[in-house]
Parts: structure tokens; C-alpha cells; sequence
């Protein structure tokens, strides 16, 4: 037998993952009605979606749940058309005060979102992103995200921001398959309720083949040993 027939179905499989297109699921977290192939949580205490849609329309099997809630919905976001995403989802945010109770809002240290469900051994990406216009002081917001026993963060100052994002990448679902984010002030936050933001997270991923990948070098190899005791 050929050996190169053997290992065809590894082969076919290694092509299939060269070939792997990646998925995008984008979340705006808004007072808003959202449109086209987003996800929109509108409730900043226990806001959750069941089965979030990518940017196809199609279902991702995404999990995302509110843990730990966020103050109230912020609605003075920027609707400028040169933001990076639709005026729908940069013009407002879900907002948390840190360091002192806001008009009957208790102190909310950080807000918890948990995304679950994810794909074993996936590596994601996560962009956020978050505006207050008019504001004069620093209130930048820090996004921390958790995986497979490792966290990793990235800062924002949200204060009259139009175009900035930032990205935290090659995050590892843990073994339940979860992410966590906690959103809490940044460095250099000099508001003296501590506010933070989160308006809007894209995730980005590549579904891992792996663990077919390496069935289909095992039967391989299996068929090669066979034919070389024969």
C-alpha cells in the first residue's frame, strides 16, 4: 500500500485547517436597539445571551453572562462617523462607579462578563471599546481578560474617544470553556467616582481542529504499522 494513502486523511485535514475562516461575534452593550448581525445586551445588571450570532448571522454557540453588574447604561457616547463601529453601538455604554455611590448607584468595584460555551484550545481575541463625550477629566477603563490560568489586560481612556480601541489576544478558554472580563478603572483615572465603561467587545477566533487533526495522524499511523507487520 501507498503510504501517501494512508496518511491522505491527514493530509485532507491539515488543508481543511490552512482553510479555517476565522469568526467574528460583536456585542454592544446599549440602551440602543442594535441592527444587522450584532448582539445587544441591554441589561447592565444580569444582561445574558444564550446563543450569540457571528457576524454572518449565523449561531456561534456563544455564551455571554453578566456575574457582576455595572451601574447603569451611559447614553453620551460619540455618533461620529469616523468611530470604528455603528453610531448604535458608540453611542452609549454600560458605566460602573468604583470608588463612591453615584445618584443611588452603590459602589461597583468592577463588572464581571463571562463568555462561555468557547471552542476547546481556540485562541480569541478581544477588542473593546467605549466612549463619554464631554467629559474633562481621565476615566480610563481597564479590561481584564482570563483564561486557562492566565489574564492579561489592556487600558482605555473612554473620556471624548472616537477611534480608540484596544485588543487583549490569544486568550485560551479555561476547562470549563469560559473567558472572563472584569471591567474596572485604569491607570491614570482620575474621576472621583472612579467611572469605567464598556460599549462594545468583538471577539475573534480560529475553531481549533486539532484534536481531529491528530485521530486522523493516529489512524494513519495505525494503518502504516499494520501494513509494515503484515
Amino acid at each position: 500500500m501507498n503510504p501517501l494513502r494512508a496518511l491522505s486523511p491527514l493530509l485532507i485535514l491539515a488543508a481543511s485547517a490552512s482553510s479555517l475562516q476565522a469568526v467574528t461575534v460583536l456585542i454592544d452593550f446599549s440602551g440602543t436597539t442594535s441592527s444587522g448581525n450584532w448582539n445587544r445586551i441591554s441589561n447592565a445588571i444580569n444582561g445574558s445571551l444564550p446563543n450569540a450570532i457571528d457576524n454572518t448571522g449565523a449561531t456561534s454557540g456563544m455564551t455571554v453572562d453578566i456575574t457582576a453588574r455595572f451601574s447603569d447604561i451611559n447614553t453620551q457616547g460619540t455618533t461620529s462617523g469616523t468611530a470604528p463601529y455603528p453610531s448604535f453601538a458608540t453611542g452609549d455604554s454600560f458605566y460602573g462607579n468604583a470608588l463612591q455611590e453615584w445618584t443611588g448607584f452603590a459602589v461597583t468595584p468592577k463588572s464581571t462578563v463571562v463568555f462561555g460555551n468557547l471552542v476547546p484550545g481556540a485562541l480569541y481575541s478581544f477588542t473593546f471599546y467605549a466612549s463619554r463625550t464631554a467629559a474633562a477629566d481621565n476615566r480610563t477603563t481597564r479590561y481584564t481578560v482570563t483564561g486557562n490560568g492566565a489574564s492579561a489586560f489592556a487600558e482605555l481612556n473612554v473620556s471624548n474617544n472616537v477611534t480608540g480601541t484596544v485588543t487583549v489576544s490569544n486568550v485560551i478558554p479555561d476547562s470549563n470553556g469560559k473567558i472572563s472580563l472584569d471591567v474596572a478603572p485604569g491607570t491614570g483615572n482620575n474621576n472621583p467616582y472612579g467611572f469605567y465603561y464598556l460599549g462594545v467587545a468583538e471577539i475573534n477566533y480560529v475553531p481549533e481542529p486539532g484534536s481531529a487533526i491528530l485521530f486522523a495522524g493516529s489512524a494513519a499511523i495505525a494503518i502504516l504499522r499494520r501494513r509494515r507487520t503484515a
